[in-house]
This record gives C-alpha cells, structure tokens and sequence, in this order.
C-alpha cells in the first residue's frame, strides 16, 4: 500500500509535475476529526508548522474539526514543534475513570475534564491562536436541527438515521437536520472582522461566527470536543432560545451561559 496519495486536478497536477509541491503553493490546509488521526499525523504536523511553511510568509487558512480543530490551533502557537509534541502527550495521557456504579464516565463529566485540559493547555495563549500573523483558524461544527435540535435516545438516532439517508439523496438534504457553524478567527490588524471562508459553503446552511477572546478557549472549548450540536442547553442558556449559537453573525454568549450549556450539552457539542 502507497504512503502517500495525491489528488489534484488537471492544472494543479500539471503544476505539480513542472514545480513540485512548495510551501509557498499553499493557501489553505484542512484538517480531519477523529482522535488517532491527530497521534498518526502529529510528526507531519511538527514537519509541516515547525520547517516547511515557515519558509514562505504567504497567509493560510487553517480548518478543522475535533481534534482536527485543536491540531490547527496548535500550529498557532509560538514554537508550534514544542506545542505538537505535549498535545500528542496530553491527549494519550487522559484519563477519565469510572466513578463508582459507573459503567461509563458520564458525558457531562468527560466534557467538563476535557474543557480543563483544554483551559491547561491554551490557558494565556488565545491572542496567539485568534491573532497569529500568518494563519486563519477556522473551526467547523455542526448545530442539530429538528430532531437533532434535542439530545434524545431515539429521538437522536432517527435523526442521524434521517442524516444518513437524506446526504446519499443530496448532499443540500442534509441542511434539514444540521446546519455547519464555523467560528472563524480575525483578520490581522482589522478589529471585528472575520476571515472569509476558505471553501464553497453553498452544499448546506452555514453561519459563520467570530470567537469572543477568552471564550473559545477558556469556556466554550469543552463543547467543541465533538463536532456536533444538540441544543439541549437551551434550557440554561439564558437569552437565546436556539441554543448557543444564535443568528447568523451572532457574537457567542457570556462566558457565564457558556459554563451552564457545558453542563447540560452532555454528548453532542457546539
């Protein structure tokens, strides 16, 4: 089996062929959920951020979800090579025992831990991810709609049954059940802006939202560990019946309705 695939289109191939792939080529770098995904590519990522991107100065959208979100934040550290290596350690060394009578940690408390670690980790460093020169964090998430708007057993899986199904008839069908929230980072030295999207969002509803600084990371971080809302928090959430994510363009909400939707946003996360 290849190491290694690429996948280009007829110019970029031909591109590629006459020039090689460059640090300079790249404009945009996603990254895929799914927690082994970040332990397998962490090596490349420390290739990537700490040796070859730093030979070109060209801005670069990152994008991610999940752990692909917290891989993309990582590269916005200073010293992104040191940064990688204790997010690898970190995320091997978590450890959310059984309490007693439990057979599984609850999610509530899985959520609460992981939003600690994370504080740990980022805590005093979000000007470095929200304001970094070069980069632009894009961190993609999903917010329920009808019967995915309500974390409920059967109710939740009929939903994601629907998902399924409705995504193989068309890919738009989808936007019946999610609807793709992206918290984006700010454009250097434009206060209140926000980066543009650096992909085609036309497939299904999306809105795009800015990350108060101190909120993403500090409060809000725990509910980004899956990238999928629920808005069962709605009922602690105070001012915003539809769960945490508002309108489109909305500001996130105080950091104090943040920690109670953490509470109650028990599987799914926003």
């Amino acid at each position: 089996m290849k190491a290694q695939r690429i996948c280009a289109g007829p110019k970029a191939l031909a591109y590629l062929a006459r020039h090689g792939l460059q640090s300079r080529d790249m404009g945009a770098m996603p990254a895929a959920a799914g927690g082994p995904k970040g332990l397998i590519l962490g090596p490349l990522d420390q290739f990537i951020f700490g040796h070859w991107l730093p030979q070109s100065s060209q801005p670069v959208d990152l994008v991610g979800a999940s752990i692909g979100a917290w891989r993309m934040a990582t590269a916005c550290l200073d010293d992104p090579v040191a940064a990688f290596k204790r997010l690898e350690h970190d995320y091997i060394h978590q450890n959310y025992a059984l309490l007693p009578g439990e057979k599984r940690p609850a999610a509530s408390r899985v959520s609460a831990l992981f939003g600690q670690n994370l504080q740990a980790f980022y805590g005093g460093r979000v000007t470095e991810v929200l304001q970094h020169p070069r980069y632009r964090l894009h961190v993609l998430t999903s917010h329920g709609r009808g019967l995915l708007a309500r974390e409920h057993g059967w109710r939740t899986a009929l939903g994601y049954g629907g998902a399924f199904v409705s995504n193989l008839v068309s890919r738009r069908a989808l936007g019946g059940w999610l609807e793709r929230a992206v918290f984006s980072s700010e454009l250097p030295h434009l206060t209140g802006s926000v980066a543009p999207l650096p992909f085609d969002a036309a497939d299904y509803p999306t809105r795009q939202n800015r990350p108060e600084r101190g909120q993403l990371f500090a409060r809000h971080a725990s509910q980004l560990l899956d990238p999928v809302c629920a808005a069962g928090g709605e009922r602690h959430c105070r001012g915003t019946r539809r769960g945490v994510l508002g309108r489109r363009g909305d500001r996130l909400p105080p950091a104090s309705e943040l920690v109670a939707c953490a509470q109650c946003c028990t599987k799914y996360s926003c």
